[in-house]
């Protein structure tokens, strides 16, 4: 447990990454051809990637020190970290079912961090 500050690094880059993945694709028809590349090239996926890249550093240095089968589930906290954000950012609706479903995970997250 003592990684736990570097998990929250990597879970809230790991969050921060997806929400430029949005950005960037937001209002983007994708087909699997030389348009995806022209995706990877925005501002807001690279954005993305190196957010991601840096979760995965620290996520590494975590691995480095802790079991996986206690870090890895921690994870999961991006769940409600990710729902937060698309709620605040980009005015999604989240049904009360999906929250309950969030709880239920964080449940979980705090058996396996015991």
């Amino acid at each position: 447990m003592k990684s736990l500050g570097l998990i929250l690094i990597a879970v809230i880059l790991g969050s921060i990454g997806q929400i430029f993945f949005k950005a960037g694709v937001k209002g983007v028809k994708i087909s699997f051809n030389l348009s995806i590349i022209k995706i990877f090239l925005t501002p807001y996926v690279l954005s993305g990637l190196f957010c991601y890249a840096l979760s995965t550093a620290v996520f590494l240095k975590v691995l480095s020190q802790e079991k996986l089968s206690y870090a890895y589930p921690m994870i999961s906290l991006t769940y409600p970290i990710v729902l937060l954000l698309s709620y605040f950012i980009f005015k999604e609706s989240i049904p009360v079912w999906r929250w309950f479903g969030i709880l239920l995970i964080m449940i979980g997250v705090y058996f396996v961090g015991r």
